[in-house]
């Protein structure tokens, strides 16, 4: 009896569904709670045919390793997600995929290496030295807990879209926000400028 509730109500999700995740976790929930292959195998088809991006083949790829055994399946996937990555990011977590789900380190380092960050680093006066266009992430210090509800006001209100002077252009600063912190014991007892100083190479340690 429990099972054919079970089974009711996969079909009620499977009614609902719209996207590849949906179609995804019911056959996930097939496999774990009915032991289903073949309906299964047939529902991660309909997620596949759903997918759009990168993440979508990785996620099933993972799926369809970890509760079919399916490897060459998998890997099939990842090609394919290949082919929609957009970005760094992309490239990564196929990358991390490839490695934990396939243990196929050499594949993860080729991946790797096609999904090389295009910009260049380039070198500016300030004290943290590097600046790159495009988008990406900037690490925020603070000697103190910051309120991080001012922090991120004054942070986009500073930033975002904020039009900068690069070799005479002007360019538009695309800085991405995030407002994790990370403590360090290097930093205890360090004022801000310290930081600066640890940056620059100009203090030892």
């Amino acid at each position: 009896m429990e099972s054919i509730k079970i089974k009711q109500e996969i079909e009620k999700a499977i009614d609902k569904a719209e996207d590849s995740y949906d179609y995804r976790k019911a056959a996930d929930s097939i496999i774990k709670d009915l032991g289903d292959e073949n309906w299964a195998k047939a529902l991660y088809n309909k997620a596949i045919d759903k997918a759009e991006a990168t993440n979508d083949y990785s996620h099933i790829a993972e799926s369809i390793i970890e509760n079919l055994g399916g490897k060459n399946w998998g890997k099939e996937l990842y090609i394919k997600g290949l082919d929609k990555a957009e970005n760094v990011k992309d490239y990564r977590n196929i990358a991390a995929g490839v490695t934990y789900h396939l243990e196929d380190e050499d594949w993860a380092a080729e991946i790797l290496k096609e999904g090389d960050d295009p910009y260049e680093i380039a070198s500016l006066s300030d004290p943290f030295g590097y600046m790159r266009e495009g988008d990406g992430t900037v690490v925020y210090l603070s000697n103190s807990e910051p309120d991080i509800f001012v922090r991120i006001k004054q942070v986009t209100d500073l930033v975002y879209d904020t039009i900068v002077e690069y070799d005479g252009e002007k360019v538009v600063d695309f800085s991405e926000y995030e407002g994790d912190n990370f403590d360090s014991e290097l930093f205890d007892d360090c004022s801000i400028f310290d930081v600066v100083e640890m940056i620059e190479g100009s203090l030892s340690d």
